[in-house]
């Protein structure tokens, strides 16, 4: 994300949240990832997550561009599971498609998620949290981003001068039940 010339940037740090589900997936032996992207965009977060990943021992990355839907990662499910090996990790880019996805693999292919497949969503909406679905995904600090654009506009009015902080907030990832970590 590069920003306007000489504005605050206050955002996250997407390329270490992907390093990070890369990590818990080869902690779990994964090595047969796929992404979900939502757009054909690869964003910052993707891309480290297939670079760990592949620099981890993986096989490389297949790339899937779904959309944001519920119905789209049904339609993924239907792709990565019917076509060429089946992945043992996928990293969606947004909880809906990786729900739609979760959903596929449980009822149209019988796969036991997480021990054949293990899954993480993007953005820790509410539906991951759902007993149905309990998706592991990262969660966005919406909370600290806000906080932090605010005193960071704040300062900057007090002090134009000052040159234009680049602020990058971590993320965590939120462990339920398609991920296997937790047991590790």
């Amino acid at each position: 994300m590069n920003g306007v010339e000489g504005a605050s940037l206050v955002w996250i740090d997407a390329p270490e949240a992907g390093r990070a589900v890369a990590k818990l997936m080869l902690a779990e032996g994964r090595r047969r990832p796929a992404v979900l992207m939502a757009t054909s965009f690869r964003s910052r977060e993707l891309e480290a997550f297939a670079e760990t990943m592949e620099a981890g021992g993986s096989e490389p990355c297949r790339w899937l561009e779904v959309g944001w839907s519920y119905e789209a990662g049904q339609r993924a499910g239907d792709t990565l599971f019917t076509q060429g090996e089946r992945p043992d990790a996928v990293f969606a880019a947004a909880d809906n498609p990786a729900i739609g996805l979760l959903d596929a693999a449980r009822t149209r292919y019988g796969l036991r998620v997480p021990s054949d497949l293990s899954v993480v969503g993007f953005g820790n909406t509410a539906p991951a949290a759902w007993d149905a679905n309990r998706l592991s995904s990262v969660r966005l600090p919406i909370g600290s981003l806000i906080q932090t654009a605010v005193a960071t506009l704040l300062a900057r009015l007090a002090s134009a001068d000052e040159p234009a902080p680049r602020i990058w907030l971590g993320c965590d990832i939120v462990e339920r039940g398609t991920s296997l970590t937790r047991d590790l």
